[in-house]
């Protein structure tokens, strides 16, 4: 059949039968606690039942999550045929970052006594989640995503709405029971907990704190009767099947999920800011300390040239003065009379070699000249060689859909200044060198999210990766953020600003790797050339 005819089937049994309730009841759900990456693998089912002449009689709604490429797991019951049923029609719709329409889906294979079933839908682009061979403990934090038909309904969205990718809804509890016993009393290991679900979160998953699975949710507690003629609402029991049966079930099917068989390790908590700024300020303070250094070194070298100026100055000074009257003393003595001569004249003056002390001061003069130039040779080949050429390159970047999800419109081409040197974008935003080429994470503010961008040492291929995080993890990491100050490119040659800059860069990417261990909201790949002188004018 149709994909028109099918939606349109759907759209008709909604709006005769409405939201039919899974075969589960649950209680009220707690508040939504915001996007989180695992919400891409989520995905909404609607199964429309038809009795044998192709007549809708019935609708039921629930959630599955993506286990293997096109491969969705949700609860049997969500799949099973109802009273009258001749045949079911399957249809998924996607997380609205990971597609933009709902597509059919089969269902390929069940195990009633866990309530698990296995859905194909190969045009679903969704990723596999993880699945965690085992659970965390009772103190973590867990959370259950879905689509609750209550939400829809209290947002009073309409029929077409609800066929369109949207985000999950999102819980969060704590374990309360790990049971060899499900409700009903089967042979299936449970997890009991207290992240809230109702109707529509049927076969979606429980995760724990690393975004991995660790159960698919399948029961609620109902309201129930008691004998006084009192209703009894019974709060906060929820279970899940376990993620050792989801293995199981996996792997009888010839499926291979993606199983993570270590432990959650929590993700550090982002650093304090009033610490924070204590480290910067020693470090503004050790690099003040540092520049004040350099600084008395430098006086001090001005100091020793000057000395040894000096020094030279004044053995070239004492050695001509020696000099002149050495070759005093050796001038021949005037002519005397006959009269003098006859009386006696005194002899002709001994000549006498260059005093020693000359040599000396001369000595002391070549070595003054040859201290002096490598003093000022050493202190010239410490300093980077200046050019007046730029060592920035225009780079033309154009995106590549293939390596590309959910990019942002308007996105398909960029044109920005690299100089690589100094590892700086646009003369304004510095890059952090690494051994596969350079890279920058920021915050966005709009969105909650982390960026982090990359280009390849090759200057050939730019990306960008969004990491979508939830209010509290947004306001401690934007806290932490701003604690490190603003981000400038170093000063060219100057290895002060280099390293301040360096150090900086170390700290974001330090801040910022927990954040960006789960799976990415967005990813922008684009490919780079340098772009083409202008062309000479024609003569």
């Amino acid at each position: 059949m149709l994909r028109g005819l099918r939606t349109a089937l759907i759209v008709l049994a909604l709006a005769l039968l409405g939201a039919a309730p899974v075969a589960r009841p649950a209680a009220a759900q707690d508040a939504g606690l915001g996007l989180r990456e695992a919400e891409r693998s989520v995905v909404r089912i609607m199964v429309l039942h038809l009795d044998a002449n192709d007549q809708p009689i019935g609708l039921v709604g629930g959630t599955g999550f993506v286990v293997a490429p096109g491969k969705i797991i949700t609860n049997n019951h969500v799949v099973q045929p109802i009273d009258g049923s001749v045949r079911q029609l399957f249809y998924v719709v996607p997380d609205r970052f990971a597609g933009t329409e709902g597509k059919d889906a089969q269902l390929l294979q069940t195990w009633p006594a866990a309530d698990l079933a296995l859905l194909s839908a190969p045009e679903i682009a969704a990723p596999p989640m993880k699945i965690a061979a085992t659970p965390p403990g009772k103190e973590a934090t867990v959370r259950a995503l879905g689509y609750p038909g209550v939400t829809d309904s209290m947002r009073n969205l309409t029929i077409e709405k609800r066929l369109q990718p949207s985000e999950p809804y999102v819980t969060s509890g704590s374990i309360a029971l790990f049971s060899d016993t499900a409700p009903g009393g089967a042979e299936v290991e449970t997890i009991f907990h207290t992240a809230a679900i109702d109707h529509g979160n049927s076969g979606g998953p429980l995760i724990d704190e690393c975004d991995r699975v660790i159960g698919v949710n399948t029961w609620g507690a109902a309201d129930t009767l008691a004998d006084d003629g009192q209703v009894e609402s019974h709060q906060g029991q929820f279970a899940a099947i376990r993620s050792t049966v989801l293995a199981k079930f996996l792997d009888t099917s010839g499926v291979t999920g993606d199983i993570d068989y270590g432990p959650c390790v929590k993700a550090p908590a982002a650093p304090d800011p009033a610490l924070t700024a204590e480290v910067d300020k020693a470090n503004a303070a050790a690099n003040q300390a540092l520049a004040a250094a350099q600084k008395a070194e430098d006086e001090r070298d001005e100091i020793l040239r000057w000395g040894v100026i000096l020094i030279g100055l004044a053995a070239a000074v004492g050695a001509l003065v020696m000099f002149l009257r050495w070759r005093q003393a050796q001038m021949p003595a005037p002519a005397v009379s006959v009269e003098a001569h006859a009386e006696g004249a005194a002899p002709a003056p001994v000549k006498h070699p260059l005093p020693i002390a000359v040599w000396a001061l001369l000595a002391v003069f070549v070595v003054a000249l040859v201290g002096l130039w490598l003093m000022t040779h050493h202190k010239t080949a410490d300093k980077p060689v200046q050019t007046a050429q730029t060592t920035t390159v225009t780079l033309v970047c154009t995106l590549d859909p293939k390596q590309s999800f959910n990019p942002i419109p308007g996105s398909s081409s960029l044109t920005f200044g690299f100089d690589a040197p100094i590892a700086c974008v646009n003369g304004r935003t510095p890059y952090e060198k690494n051994a596969g080429g350079y890279s920058h994470i920021t915050v966005q503010d709009k969105t909650h999210s982390v960026s982090k961008m990359e280009l390849s040492s090759d200057l050939k291929t730019f990306s960008r990766r969004d990491f979508v995080l939830n209010d509290a993890d947004y306001a401690a990491y934007s806290a932490g953020r701003t604690s490190l100050g603003t981000l400038t490119c170093p000063i060219p040659g100057n290895d002060a600003s280099a390293k301040t800059t360096a150090d900086t860069l170390a700290k974001i990417r330090t801040l910022s790797a927990s954040y960006l261990e789960v799976e990415s909201s967005r990813v922008m790949t684009w490919r780079c050339a340098p772009q083409s002188p202008p062309a000479a004018p024609a003569s």
